[in-house]
């Protein structure tokens, strides 16, 4: 993972006393994470996560802290934020936005069991079920409308030619009539922590939006095929048996399925391409793309009636 952003102890320090969390013990900066920098702090009492948000303005900054709150408040288990002494949950440094949150005990989760994805399934419907607040964008920051980041430009790459057809595909595919609520966005497995292996709580929301739900259900099913490294139906069929146990999804959500998680992998794909070719070049990433356009090739070549059957019956 990527660290952007250097901080001193001294720096750290201050910054526990702008929280108002007591002297630090221990820090250090944390490996996972693509997009922002974190940094792990232990006081006398706690232990925090301090993020410099690396691409969001001081505005997205708050809505998600809002968001949070607002998880909190109605019990759903995810990162838990705190304010500062000035009452303030989004600080700036170096003119990038900065929050506090609890650390989560547990472990990210690696190669779910089935049955850990039914439970999976289960905690995104409860997601769904949650009103979502007003400020909550209706474009998902990595998807369809963003496309043109990446094929509008003068780039001799083969992956632009491949997103391009990809895009038609999806534009000409994806209905504008569907459910639509609090999406998380990027229910990955390092996205679930664990602890004594039960599901613990699903973080990171940094790229929720008003969006259709089976687009949650997409990309959680694409997380765990990544993980896995094979094209396995038990994998959403555990995930959809879950979930209906909370919301019954539409016939017609049924049907998407499929389309929505290749949808999730072109996007993941789009991601990284972006991330590490256009934003941050990273030569030792150049290729991380790759995976999965693979994903993405396999699922759009299967039948759907096939992997209907698989899923639902």
């Amino acid at each position: 993972m990527t660290l952007y952003t250097n901080l001193t102890s001294r720096e750290i320090a201050e910054f526990a006393k702008t929280y108002s969390i007591g002297k630090v013990r221990n820090y250090y900066p944390m490996k996972r994470g693509y997009t922002n920098s974190n940094y792990f702090i232990q006081t006398n009492h706690q232990k925090y996560i301090l993020t410099i948000c690396e691409d969001k303005t001081p505005q997205q900054t708050r809505t998600l802290m809002n968001l949070l709150n607002h998880l909190h408040q109605h019990l759903f288990q995810s990162n838990q934020v705190i304010a500062s002494k000035n009452d303030e949950y989004v600080l700036q440094y170096n003119d990038k936005p900065v929050y506090m949150k609890k650390f989560l005990e547990g472990e990210v989760v690696e190669k779910p069991t089935v049955q850990f994805i039914e439970h999976l399934g289960t905690r995104i419907a409860q997601l769904h079920n949650i009103k979502i607040p007003d400020d909550i964008t209706t474009a998902f920051p990595y998807g369809l409308s963003y496309f043109a980041e990446i094929t509008s430009i003068d780039l001799d790459h083969p992956y632009i030619e491949w997103l391009k057809t990809k895009s038609n595909y999806l534009h000409k595919s994806i209905p504008d009539q569907l459910p639509t609520g609090l999406v998380h966005g990027d229910i990955f497995p390092d996205n679930i922590i664990q602890k004594d292996g039960n599901l613990g709580a699903i973080i990171d929301f940094e790229e929720v939006s008003n969006y259709p739900f089976i687009f949650d259900l997409g990309m959680a099913t694409t997380g765990i095929f990544a993980d896995y490294n094979v094209i396995d139906l038990c994998f959403p069929k555990a995930l959809v048996k879950g979930y209906q146990k909370v919301r019954i999804l539409e016939p017609l959500e049924k049907e998407l399925l499929k389309l929505f998680t290749f949808y999730g992998a072109v996007a993941t794909s789009f991601w990284r391409f972006r991330q590490f070719h256009i934003r941050f070049p990273t030569p030792e990433k150049s290729t991380h793309q790759q995976y999965m356009v693979d994903i993405a090739d396999k699922l759009y070549e299967m039948d759907n009636n096939k992997f209907m059957g698989g899923v639902f019956l």
